[in-house]
């Protein structure tokens, strides 16, 4: 999910059906950009809890600069 999830109405929603049509063994990455939610961002450690609450286990958050702006990845996987 490439810097959508702050947009995202019902989370948990998404995210369960994300987690019944994938795989075991399946990774989902959630690139975004840190703030508020109403900023077009929201921070890592919102997303992260959501994401384990819908069944998926955090694996590792990577952190990267952009010429236009700071973003991290998240990525989880599916057991």
């Amino acid at each position: 999910m490439l810097r959508v999830y702050h947009e995202v109405a019902h989370p948990p929603l998404l995210l369960a059906s994300l987690f019944t049509s994938m795989k075991p063994g399946a990774r989902l990455a959630v690139i975004d950009h840190p703030g508020r939610g109403d900023d077009h961002g929201i921070n890592p450690d919102v997303v992260i809890p959501e994401v384990e609450r819908s069944g998926f286990h955090f694996v590792k958050q990577y952190d990267f600069t952009k010429a236009d702006q700071n973003d991290y990845l998240l990525l989880f996987t599916k057991p």
